[in-house]
């Protein structure tokens, strides 16, 4: 997504229309619960805006909007790993992930959203990959991210639940993710590194 306006540097939240670049985005839930994004102005509704705030973001020499995220793969003893169905667009099957920061790193920034959607805390955690992903769409606006990607092993009774930005929790081996709705950049990742995170 190429950003055709001046960028505030307040490190405030701003919400800018999709369609139209005005801040005159106001954020609200269907009755499923899923994101949906309207505009004042131009009098759109869209599940994308471009969203500038904490989070860490930047615009390239083309100005084209960049996000860091960072996210895990929680893989349980019996081989099975943590899905589970996002509330705000891309719609389908996530594992937690999502933006990082401002002054967060990856690591730091993948083990929160871990923590804030699902409640785990690992102790035994390793890097998958850190790589630029072009093309990997979200609700805030970027088409394309850095990423940090880890695989945790979970602990024998560990609770797991959703607390934030999604619904319905599945474990799934990753054959059985590949056959399920699968938002489009999870399936590039567990197409990406399925040997490695079958045998973490």
């Amino acid at each position: 997504m190429k950003i055709l306006f001046d960028v505030p540097q307040d490190m405030a939240s701003h919400l800018f229309c999709i369609d139209c670049s005005k801040e005159e985005v106001r954020a609200s839930r269907d009755d499923q619960g899923n994101l949906q994004l309207y505009c004042r102005n131009c009098d759109k509704t869209s599940s994308r805006c471009i969203c500038l705030s904490k989070a860490k973001y930047w615009l390239d020499k083309d100005k084209t909007l960049w996000h860091e995220s960072g996210g895990f793969f929680v893989r349980r003893t019996d081989g099975k790993f943590l899905f589970f169905e996002r509330d705000s667009w891309p719609f389908g099957l996530n594992i937690p992930c999502g933006h990082v920061d401002s002054g967060e790193t990856g690591e730091q920034g993948a083990l929160r959203e871990l923590r804030e959607e699902v409640g785990v805390k690992p102790q035994d955690y390793q890097l998958v990959d850190e790589f630029d992903f072009a093309g990997d769409q979200c609700s805030a606006g970027a088409d394309d991210h850095h990423w940090s990607l880890y695989v945790a092993k979970l602990q024998d009774g560990q609770d797991v639940f959703i607390k934030e930005e999604g619904r319905n929790l599945r474990w799934l081996t990753l054959e059985e993710a590949l056959a399920a709705n699968l938002v489009p950049s999870m399936k590039t990742l567990v197409e990406r590194y399925r040997n490695q995170l079958e045998t973490a």
